[in-house]
């Protein structure tokens, strides 16, 4: 599936006056506009693929009729990956055809069509848990950031905001000096999360000391006026250079699940909730805006059986 025809700049462009041919990729560019990070990233690819899938077929994407989207979710079915040997799996095309239907529905509301096509279709299913997710267990969450402390200055801070507050990895790349602040005696960062909402979440004491230690050392270095996480040659990090962290601190501490920035908020979650956190405390503190998500990202798969055992207690004991 390639991704060439379709010439979709990082960056919204304002384009004036266009013509008529240029109305598909317009309206491709303000609806990519209305995100960020990486779920305008994968809106983006998957339309890409979906452009030159119309191109192949001689379809144009603000003409296309609900039957003619039924024909590429069955061609998304059948593909194989150039790459993998496989073909897409469930999620792939769940996540590849929800974006070409949210772009329907944005073009319905801003009138660029008259008709959503997609609304009808017949979107792919998916059993969300029995997809596999990769995280740490209390025990290995617990020793990953034993190490990360350990190993002190930025990756310490850098653990912190994974282990204490749950951010995205984006987020943390993303992170200025002048972000941090314990100034008025409540200890905060603040920064744009998901959904471009700006985000205060308050600091555990442990979390401010390792970011005051960073913060003072970008004083020293004269840029306490730009990032605030840099890699050994004076630039910000990015998801690369926290991959790599996380692959040393488990190796170090004898972790052997592979796992990914975001394994590590899934993480975060699943703790909390083996703890003893209360769902709509999760919800809040994960950020999310529909408690369906954040049970999502809990990993515990006992199938009730935790709180059947709860109540077989609480009876046995009266």
């Amino acid at each position: 599936m390639t991704h060439a025809a379709i010439a979709l700049p990082a960056t919204p462009l304002a384009i004036a006056g266009p013509t008529a041919e240029d109305r598909e990729q317009l309206a491709v560019l303000n609806f990519l506009a209305t995100y960020t990070g990486t779920t305008r990233q994968s809106y983006q690819e998957s339309l890409k693929a979906f452009y030159e899938w119309c191109r192949q077929n001689n379809l144009t994407m603000l003409g296309i009729t609900r039957a003619q989207l039924e024909i590429y979710l069955r061609y998304l079915e059948q593909y194989v990956s150039t790459h993998t040997g496989r073909p897409l799996a469930q999620a792939t095309i769940a996540n590849r055809f929800g974006a070409v239907f949210n772009f329907y529905a944005y073009a319905e509301a801003d009138e660029i069509i008259e008709k959503n096509p997609a609304k009808n279709v017949r979107r792919p299913k998916i059993d969300r848990d029995a997809q596999k997710r990769s995280y740490l267990n209390v025990g290995d969450f617990h020793l990953f950031c034993r190490e990360g402390s350990r190993a002190g200055g930025q990756t310490r801070a850098i653990t912190m905001l994974f282990g204490t507050i749950g951010m995205r990895v984006s987020e943390v790349c993303s992170l200025n000096v002048a972000d941090v602040h314990a100034e008025t005696g409540e200890a905060y960062i603040e920064y744009v999360r998901k959904g471009s909402k700006i985000t205060r979440p308050n600091l555990p004491v442990p979390t401010l000391l390792a970011l005051q230690f960073v913060v003072e050392q970008r004083i020293r270095e004269g840029r306490g006026d730009g990032p605030l996480f840099l890699t050994q040659r004076g630039t910000r990090i990015d998801r690369k250079y926290v991959q790599r962290m996380i692959d040393e601190l488990c190796a170090s501490a004898g972790i052997t699940t592979k796992i990914t920035p975001h394994s590590l908020r899934r993480s975060f979650i699943t703790t909390a909730a083996r703890l003893g956190a209360p769902m709509a405390d999760l919800q809040r503190a994960a950020y999310h805006t529909d408690p369906r998500t954040t049970l999502l990202y809990v990993q515990i798969k006992d199938g009730g059986t935790t709180t059947r055992q709860m109540i077989t207690d609480f009876l046995a004991a009266g």
